[in-house]
């Protein structure tokens, strides 16, 4: 320390602490003392005499956990009342920078415990390896407090420790309960936690995902060796966004499918292990585990083979990825799949109506076209068209249209009478049908009324080609060919279909004047409903939702008259509730009892008009479709069951498709749920009785097809025991009809057929009151 330094302390009057700094910067690193306020801090060196003990103090360090959280012996534990499955409880966990609990001693055992509310997850899990119990934050397994007769195993690979007495006991996965997380303590204090959300999907598939634009969706490898439950698990909790589906294992429903995923698992270069798709085929069905339809059947040579335990499937990674049932309790890799915003839904083929003999379809409309026997003035040939379905004389809405009716008239060189006549001042504004005119094909110079005599119109036929197709106003009294048309008449969105009439349940409440209005709103021909038979009855009751109790009818008594049905129809079958009707002069409309419970249901009361209530509506379609004698309407197909038509006898699948052609159709297809039930209640279940459906395995691809060419879009297969064969086909099973059964030239009692519905005009219901 310099003088000058001394004399500065001295004068200034303060103490001063002196402190050695060394200039490293010299060469010879230069030391000089300076004196520095006491309560600066820097580094201290201290002096004893040699030999003397030495205690050094070190003060403890602080331990802080994160709000929320309870510390105890050194770690944070966090108890959760939120029920998550396993999986989701472990992300949970890490995202807040723990794990689930591991129990690393008996003292921490009883403190997991005695925070416990209730039985919850915890870290132990054998899901890489059966049997092989892990902790989730890599401790070791040092000891371990499971319950009498635990660890079970199966498909339990998660440990939850229980409340009562702290024991372990190994669960599914899947199961949503409480949990426990742990994580160690921080030497300075924490606010709370923050768990982060996975961020939203960005494109149509999200980060991660591989999009097979061709379908729209969405897979992606998991090189994760987990037990099939646990694989879906995995898949199921995966993020996705508003318009895409949940997760799960893949399906394959096509080899475009199977073709994109077999590239997937090439490109992960897996070795030795297959890897989990979502087909099941357990004791009772054959299914995926995402809904969809089983469309192929891509077994390898000699599978499944019909072990009991395995009940899952894997993609063989051998090169060819056919497919091997296998037990669910293997470690394997899996493939997740989930529809993109862009996935492109399959749709039911068009239904196809069959026209009437004589007529022709083309794009859902019926076409007569006379012959050159037939020939009328064009005011008859309207007429003629309306006796028949009550059609009109041919519209013509595009050039496509226009083609067909050109087409449809080659045979003969005659002008042909459409639609379409002038109004007095001469313009064409719509078609006759009602249609307004957004398409012409005018030869040119037409229309021109030649003489003020041409208000008709029709298309010509031209020997040379010129002007062939091209329309020319006629005199209405030329004699020529005509085109009437119809389109067939199913019922509104939201109605159904029964016995050729639409019946519409209200899903609101209104008076009886008002409930008239609302049918005749969606239908101008539409009513309330009137009912002809205890079939009818329980058909209308069967579509009225339950919590419905009283359903407004179309009955009603006039002043001065008796009661009658707004539809005028025939007083047939009225099923008066006992000691019904009463109070005529208050109470001058009817309503149905539509409560399964009271003892009315099903009967028709008198009832104020003004009340409020559901109602019931009717229509009837005119021309409609329908079906020949012994052929059942449903959906817009007709269907034939042999059973109770045809003597008892056993057809192979060949031979019953050959009948169901002869009958103008094909082997039912069966495209949904509803059309599955349709065809079940057809079959008396207390007969072990079978009937052969359309469906069979082609070669060499292992692809189902149905006989009638339509796309494999619903399936409810039974557990296939064997390897299917280019010669398996499908039966309905009477006593488990809703399953489909596989067999091989095997030969059944019976068959459903299924073909087009026919277009059949209605006789309108009779006229009649109700006395």
């Amino acid at each position: 320390m310099s003088q000058q330094d001394e004399d500065d302390v001295i004068a200034q009057g303060e103490s001063k602490c002196v402190a050695a700094q060394i200039d490293t910067s010299t060469e010879v690193n230069e030391e000089s003392w300076d004196p520095l306020t006491c309560t600066e801090t820097h580094n201290y060196i201290c002096e004893v005499a040699a030999g003397t003990p030495v205690y050094i103090y070190v003060p403890p360090l602080e331990q802080y956990c994160p709000d929320g959280w309870d510390l105890d012996q050194d770690f944070c534990y966090l108890v959760s009342s939120n029920e998550m499955t396993w999986s989701s409880a472990e992300s949970f966990c890490q995202t807040a920078g723990g794990h689930l609990a591991s129990i690393n001693s008996w003292i921490e055992q009883d403190t997991v415990h005695n925070h416990l509310g209730d039985t919850s997850w915890i870290g132990l899990n054998d899901r890489r390896v059966d049997g092989v119990f892990e902790w989730s934050d890599g401790n070791a397994v040092v000891i371990q407090n499971w319950n009498m007769g635990d660890p079970s195993g199966g498909d339990e690979n998660c440990v939850e420790m229980k409340i009562e007495e702290g024991f372990w006991n190994d669960m599914t996965c899947s199961e949503a309960q409480p949990f426990v997380c742990k994580r160690g303590y921080s030497t300075t204090p924490l606010g709370p936690v923050t768990t982060t959300t996975p961020a939203p999907d960005s494109g149509s598939c999200g980060e991660g995902w591989e999009e097979d634009s061709t379908s729209g969706i969405c897979y992606m490898f998991v090189n994760e060796l987990l037990a099939q439950a646990d694989a879906r698990l995995r898949c199921q909790e995966m993020p996705y966004s508003e318009g895409q589906s949940v997760p799960d294992l893949t399906s394959l429903s096509n080899e475009d499918e199977q073709l994109f995923v077999e590239g997937m698992v090439a490109r992960a270069r897996v070795q030795d292990h297959g890897v989990y798709i979502g087909l099941r085929n357990d004791d009772t069905s054959l299914y995926w585990t995402d809904g969809e339809p089983v469309a192929i059947l891509n077994y390898a040579d000699g599978e499944p083979n019909g072990f009991s335990s395995d009940s899952c499937t894997e993609m063989l990674n051998d090169g060819k990825y056919e497919w091997n049932d296998c037990d669910c309790k293997l470690r394997l890799p899996f493939v997740c799949e989930k529809k993109g915003l862009d996935y492109k839904s399959p749709t039911p083929p068009p239904i196809l109506l069959e026209c009437p003999a004589g007529w022709k379809f083309f794009n859902e409309f019926c076409y007569y076209i006379s012959s050159s026997s037939e020939l009328k003035n064009w005011s008859d040939a309207r007429g003629s068209c309306a006796d028949m379905y009550g059609s009109s004389l041919t519209s013509i809405m595009s050039e496509d249209e226009n083609k067909f009716i050109l087409d449809s008239i080659q045979d003969d060189y005659k002008n042909t009478w459409i639609g379409l006549i002038a109004l007095d001042n001469g313009s064409y504004t719509s078609w006759v049908d009602g249609n307004l005119i957004t398409y012409t094909n005018w030869y040119p110079g037409e229309p021109n009324n030649q003489f003020g005599l041409e208000d008709c119109v029709g298309m010509m036929y031209s020997y040379a080609g010129a002007g062939q197709g091209q329309w020319d106003d006629m005199p209405c009294d030329n004699i020529e060919r005509y085109v009437c048309k119809t389109q067939f008449k199913t019922c509104p969105e939201g109605w159904s279909l029964h016995d050729n009439k639409c019946y519409y349940i209200s899903t609101i409440s209104e008076t009886w004047d008002i409930a008239l209005d609302k049918c005749r709103e969606v239908e101008g021909d539409a009513t309330l409903l009137s009912w002809h038979s205890q079939q009818e009855v329980d058909y209308v009751q069967g579509l009225i939702n339950d919590s419905i109790d009283l359903t407004w009818l179309g009955l009603r008594l006039e002043e001065g008259e008796a009661w009658k049905w707004t539809d005028g129809s025939a007083d047939d079958f009225v099923n008066w509730r006992p000691g019904q009707p009463d109070h005529n002069d208050t109470e001058l409309c009817a309503l149905t009892d539509s409560n399964p419970e009271s003892s009315n249901y099903g009967y028709i009361d008198n009832y104020p008009c003004n009340g409020s209530h559901h109602f019931a509506c009717e229509y009837f379609p005119n021309p409609t479709v329908g079906c020949d004698p012994g052929w059942e309407f449903y959906g817009g197909y007709c269907y034939y069951d042999s059973q109770h038509k045809e003597e008892f006898s056993t057809l192979k699948y060949d031979e019953a498709s050959a009948k169901c052609q002869e009958f103008g159709g094909h082997l039912t297809s069966i495209l949904s749920a509803d059309e599955n039930n349709f065809l079940y209640s057809h079959l008396d279940v207390n007969y072990y009785y079978y009937h052969h459906i359309g469906l069979k395995v082609t070669a060499p691809d292992g692809k189902l097809t149905w006989s009638d060419g339509s796309p494999v879009l619903y399936t409810s297969f039974s557990s296939v025991i064997s390897a299917p064969t280019p010669s398996s086909n499908f039966y309905l099973a009477q006593v488990n009809g809703l399953l489909w059964t596989q067999y091989n030239y095997l030969a059944v009692n019976y068959y459903f057929c299924k073909k087009s519905a026919t277009i059949t005009s209605l006789v309108p219901p009779s006229s009649g009151r109700i006395s």
